[in-house]
């Protein structure tokens, strides 16, 4: 008769469990906030958002809304439709920070180099800025948010067609930034928090980032009401369709009353009528 020895299981799963490691991990952002903030229409169907950068940086816990629940939801503009609302765009950037914008004076900067390598006078490269705001400034056009929100909103609800848009936002995340040397995130080893520190050098890094991680865990939904005006919300409850607006709870409490109505008098009533 062949025994198995007990000790080679305790050892062998003593083994295991002494490889597994659990490293504490501190989310950090690594921007400047706006200091100033200006819209500029060049056209009917477009504007421009530029500004001076401060010295204040973002913090997320200071933040009353993650900020990819408030891009998610930003209000159209009722001049044009397939745009955010500007006033909102500019309140949304004073907020969270630049979403994804050109850094003027870097770009200004690596334009110039070109040109000194090319020959050419690098004083006649001139990029101008609305309003003149300080350095560092920024901008951005108004399609850089379109693209964005519509991005976060075809993945938001949980379903097939949401995985294509799910692997694009995977992939941004690493990036973030529109200039290739942009990276969206960096992990460094930190005694402070027992563990490591995972910087996030731009909004939309971390958008994508926050995002990923309410979608894994299965509570990003699109609220049921017609109505809602921010219908992109963040279940507390794994059965939970609608979001927590006074009118919209109220609208689904009155479609759960008629249900159960129709259920329970539809068909006598539909049989007197016949």
């Amino acid at each position: 008769m062949i025994t198995q020895r007990k000790t080679t299981k305790a050892s062998r799963r003593r083994n295991r469990t002494s490889t597994r490691h659990e490293i504490k991990t501190q989310l950090c952002c690594d921007w400047l906030l706006p200091r100033i903030v200006s819209v500029t229409f060049p056209s009917r169907d477009r504007y421009d958002v530029a500004g001076g950068l401060g010295t204040d940086r973002a913090d997320i816990g200071l933040w009353k809304e993650p900020p990819h629940y408030s891009l998610a939801n930003l209000r159209a503009w009722p001049q044009h439709n397939e745009l955010p609302d500007p006033d909102a765009v500019k309140m949304f950037t004073s907020q969270y920070g630049v979403l994804r914008g050109l850094m003027i004076d870097e770009m200004l900067e690596m334009q110039r180099a070109q040109a000194i390598i090319h020959g050419e006078d690098p004083d006649e490269i001139v990029i101008n800025v609305p309003n003149n705001p300080p350095k560092p400034r920024f901008l951005f056009h108004s399609f850089t948010f379109t693209e964005a929100q519509a991005l976060l909103r075809e993945a938001w609800v949980q379903n097939e067609e949401s995985a294509d848009s799910i692997k694009e936002i995977e992939t941004q995340a690493m990036l973030g930034g529109l200039l290739p040397r942009d990276a969206g995130f960096e992990f460094q080893p930190s005694a402070r928090v027992g563990g490591s520190e995972l910087r996030v050098n731009n909004l939309w890094s971390l958008i994508c980032f926050l995002f990923l991680d309410d979608y894994a865990a299965k509570r990003t939904a699109k609220c049921a009401s017609p109505d809602c005006p921010a219908p992109y919300f963040l279940k507390k409850r794994h059965d939970q369709k609608f979001c927590e607006a006074g009118p919209c709870v109220a609208w689904g409490h009155r479609q759960r009353s008629l249900r159960y109505w129709h259920k329970k008098h539809g068909k006598p009533i539909r049989s007197k009528q016949r």
